[in-house]
């Protein structure tokens, strides 16, 4: 499938926010030289495969059309210090975060929409104790890099109530 970009325009059919050539860009200045040995083929999917978990996020704000392909742009968001962010525009972090979410599914294939299962290692019922086996994986740090970039846009942060002007 051919990726077609958001640009903050409300692009027919956008399926990415951040372009192929904006990803190899993102991906040789950190030096994740692993990215540029897949094909375009493979890299164009990991990019829908990094989409499909950043559009799995609740963000702040609302749509900017009801009919839009993505969620963003958005009205009535703000960055993590409380400026607005114009109802056209596609955040540098948002772009950062499609990046490396792109680049993890390209290193380990549905990494990002993995189905974690834990369950009890250890139970005693007098004196009640229960023992879980551990649910931490590497992809918890996988989140936590892309979250990183995501900071101050998601719904859930601790900046969703501030507004500047």
């Amino acid at each position: 499938m051919a990726l077609i970009e958001e640009d903050g325009s409300i692009v027919d059919g956008a399926n990415t926010y951040a372009s192929l050539s904006y990803v190899d860009t993102f991906c040789s200045d950190l030096g994740l030289t692993s990215w540029a040995s897949c094909s375009t083929t493979a890299r164009e999917a990991a990019i829908l495969r990094g989409m499909a978990y950043i559009e799995s996020l609740s963000f702040k704000g609302y749509k900017s059309d009801a009919d839009q392909s993505l969620k963003w742009p958005r009205d009535g968001a703000y960055d993590e210090d409380g400026y607005a962010i114009e109802d056209d525009a596609i955040p540098t972090n948002l772009l950062r975060a499609v990046a490396r979410a792109a680049y993890e599914e390209s290193v380990s294939s549905g990494t990002l929409q993995a189905t974690r299962t834990g369950g009890v290692k250890k139970e005693k019922i007098d004196v009640i104790e229960i023992e879980y086996f551990g649910s931490s994986t590497n992809s918890d740090k996988i989140f936590a890099a892309i979250n990183g970039y995501l900071k101050g846009l998601l719904a859930d942060s601790a900046f969703s109530e501030v507004e500047r002007t």
